[in-house]
This record gives C-alpha cells, structure tokens and sequence, in this order.
C-alpha cells in the first residue's frame, strides 16, 4: 500500500475509533457530575445485637455513629463509630466500665471532638441506681475525661445533649428517687466546658413527666421536650417546656389527638427549632381521631410557633413504632425516622423508615430499604439523606430520592395509603449513576456528534500535511504565507 493509501486507512481508523469511544467518554463525564451512592453493613463487636442511637456528619465531610453495642461480657457498652463520607469505617471506640453503660445522646465538639451521655448502672447500694455517664473524646476518639452525675439515692436517666454558646452543655432527662413512689420527674443538669456540673433542676407535676429532646433556643434558654403523664389512667402526651437559661421555666404547652379508648396516647421523641424560631416535635401517636384504628401507632409531627402553639400537625403512616428523629431539610421541610407502615391493619402497606414532608407537614415521599427497629438520619451537605440503624449488625446508607415523582397528600392528618405513596428506590450501583436529568438526556447526543467531527477533521488535517510532505511539497497556505 502506498502512503497515500496508509493516509486514508488511517483517517479510517481514527474516524471507528472516535466513534466507537465518544459515548463511553461521555458517560464518564455525566457520571462525575452524578452524586454517589454507597450502603454498608458493619459487623456487630458485641456478643448481642447493636443499636444506632443517632448519627451526624462531622466536619470532615464523614459522618459518626453512636451505638448501643449489646453485651460484652458481663456488662452493656456504647460504641462510637467514625465513618468517612464514603461510609467505610475510618475508627471503632468501645466505651465499657465495671457496669453497664447504655448511649443515649451525642454531638461533634468545637475541637472536633465527641461528647456523649447515656445512663450508668452504678449499683454501689442498690439495684435501682443509675448515674448519668457523660465522656469528652478528642477527634479520634480517645477519651479525654469522663463524669458522673447524680447521687446513690436515684435513678437519672440523660436521654438528650446539646451544645450551649458558652461551650458547655446542656443534659435532659428523667429522674425517680429509689426511696419515694413519686413517680417520674423531668431532669436537666447544665455543665460547663471541663464537665463541672453549674445547676441540676427536676421538674415534677401530678403526673409522670420525661424529657427526650433538648435544644438551646435563639434566645439563649432551652427547649425541653418529652412526655406529660402515665400508665394509670393519666395518657402520656406531647409536652414542650421553654425555660431561660437558668433553667427556669418561662411556658410550656401539652399536645394530645383524641382519645378512642385508655390505649391511645402520644411519646414524643424528638425536637428541634425551626428556621423560623418556632419548633417541631415528632414521636409516636396510637389515637385515632375518633374514627377507626387504621391510624394506631403512627408518626406524628406537631410544629409550634416560637410560644409553643400549634400550627398544625401531621399524622403519617399506621401500625409504627413512631418516629424517632426529626431534622429540618435544606428545603424548610421536615425528614423523619423510625418503622412504620403505610397500610392499615385490614390492608398491609409497605414498610418504610424515612417519611419527607414539605414545610407544611404534607407528605411528599417515604423510603424504605432497611429491617430494623430503630432508625436515625441527618441530612449530609450535598442534600443527600444518610440512614443508620442495627439489629444483629449495624448498617449505614447513603441515599438520593427522586420527590419530583412522588405526589404529596392533600390531608397531612390523614394517613396515606401505598396506592398513592410510592416507596422511593435506593441507588445501591457500586459505580457513580450517569445521570438522567432531561438536561443530560438533550446535551449526550450532541456532544458525541461535536467530539465526533472535531477529532475527524484534526485526523485529515494530519494525514494531508504528511501527505504533502511525502511528495516534496509545502502546503500552498505555507507557500503564500511566505511569499
């Protein structure tokens, strides 16, 4: 073959050649702008079944798991669990005493560090006694101190943290003496930076009372929130104390759905002010609205104004065992966790475990994926929702929910049914998803077709200046040129 002949069998092979590759590079460059998405499951260190108490994202873009790790030995210990932001473990630090320690609560520190509660079986009297257990770490997880609150003579038990502006932090909870029958009062202690303890309060009433969520307020006091009432004829329900920031109480409000029969009655599990300086509770209601009982043990979500009123409430799913967390989105509406089913007992739905609401508590999408009893989310700084729970193993998952194909509720007080809340999909692929957005499905072809003709035209170019060159001649562009 001569080697005008190689010119063109080469034009040939670069023109199969670009063709061929153009729409693999294309989806390269579609999926790097796709966000990925990962799921693990992490063994269970424990001689029993681990629980995900609550999970955040730390500021290295990770994220962090606070668990309740199951028997080791003869005692309950608490795991903490350093992920990355693809969820692989980074660290794993068990925290055991010579008594049982059940994690309830943390928060990332200003120095990136950890600080946890949870409730200490100190048995040095009796039985009945439990001490609040709380650790500092550093950002590896190491302990840098640990304290105990509390006396031989009660049972306290932290079930929320926060951080406060002066760098300390504030503790709720509940608190029963082992020596009286009084019954349950609402606990808060607020220490300082080193862990000094600056003042306990409880707070009794007629009835039982609990706090399970706490916050400091814009205002600088505190926003405690739990439950008002008993077993014995007096239905717990919602209850949210404002106090200042000595922990004086300045109002509180109660918030309960109608009653159906001596069942019925509403835990409140988690709080959190609102963007707009008011406040959103969420937990678990079995009433019924005086209707039927498709509704028993439902997620509730109640949002105040900032004086604790209702503005209105949403009811979602049936058969649950209620929301356990809830977080405001970057969209001003709500994400709550926990197990419920979108059915009624007559006519099973699907399971989910993250229930998406819009700033007015209506219904947009659930998502299910998991089996397990208890389930945490935080919402990670792409927008994406990140997902922990356990059971025999623990498991993480990040996840991206398409709302624009799920249609919301018109009623956020009734429960929906699955005909028209359909269960979002998890991406679980290994590699990052090409993305499927109507801009990338117009834009791929042409940018094939453009890289396409560009690399042809740059072949024949080549191919024609060593053609030239072969036979002893310039270009007449370079010719002219010189002339």
């Amino acid at each position: 073959m001569n080697k005008v002949g190689k010119g063109f069998a080469l034009i040939l092979i670069a023109t199969a050649a670009i063709l061929c590759l153009s729409p693999t590079m294309t989806k390269t460059i579609s999926a790097q702008t796709s966000s990925a998405v990962w799921s693990h499951v992490y063994g269970n260190s424990a001689n029993g079944q681990v629980f995900a108490e609550n999970i955040i994202q730390t500021r290295d873009g990770g994220y962090a798991i606070l668990a309740d790790s199951g028997q080791i030995g003869q005692y309950y210990g608490c795991e903490l669990i350093k992920l990355d932001s693809q969820g692989n473990i980074q660290w794993n630090r068990t925290f055991t005493a010579d008594h049982s320690i059940d994690p309830t609560a943390f928060i990332q520190t200003s120095d990136s560090g950890f600080a946890m509660v949870g409730i200490s079986s100190y048995f040095p009297v009796n039985n009945y006694t439990r001490l609040v257990w709380f650790t500092k770490t550093d950002a590896n997880g190491t302990v840098q101190w640990t304290k105990y609150y509390g006396d031989e003579l009660g049972v306290y038990e932290p079930r929320a943290l926060a951080g406060t502006s002066d760098g300390g932090y504030i503790i709720a909870g509940d608190y029963s003496s082992n020596t009286t029958t009084t019954g349950w009062e609402a606990l808060a202690i607020k220490i300082d930076a080193s862990g000094n303890e600056q003042w306990i309060k409880t707070y009794a009433g007629q009835n039982d009372l609990r706090f399970f969520a706490v916050v400091q307020s814009t205002d600088g006091g505190y926003a405690m929130a739990g439950i008002e009432g008993d077993s014995n004829g007096n239905i717990p329900h919602f209850w949210l104390v404002k106090t200042d920031s000595s922990g004086n109480i300045q109002w509180n409000q109660t918030y309960a759905r109608a009653r159906l029969s001596g069942d019925d009655f509403d835990t409140c599990n988690s709080m959190i002010q609102t963007s707009d300086g008011g406040y959103a509770l969420a937990g678990w209601t079995a009433g019924g609205y005086a209707r039927d009982y498709t509704e028993y043990g439902s997620f509730w979500l109640v949002k105040t104004d900032s004086k604790g009123n209702m503005e209105w409430n949403s009811v979602i799913g049936c058969w649950s065992q209620g929301a356990v967390q809830v977080i405001q989105t970057f969209d001003g509406g709500y994400a709550l966790s926990g197990i419920a089913d979108s059915g009624t007992y007559l006519s099973p739905g699907n399971q989910f475990e993250l229930a998406k609401t819009d700033s007015s508590g209506n219904l947009q999408w659930t998502y299910s994926g998991f089996d397990g009893v208890r389930v945490v989310v935080c919402q990670s700084s792409d927008g994406a929702y990140v997902l922990a729970g356990g059971g025999s193993n623990l498991f993480a998952s990040k996840i991206t929910v398409n709302g624009n194909a799920i249609s919301p509720t018109s009623n956020p007080n009734s429960s929906p049914s699955a005909t028209n809340i359909p269960t979002a999909t998890p991406i679980t692929a290994t590699q990052p998803p090409v993305s499927s957005s109507p801009s990338d499905v117009s834009v791929q072809p042409m940018l094939q077709l453009i890289t396409a003709i560009t690399l042809i035209i740059i072949a024949f170019l080549i191919v024609a200046i060593i053609i030239l060159q072969v036979h002893g001649r310039k270009p007449r562009a370079l010719q002219k040129a010189k002339c």
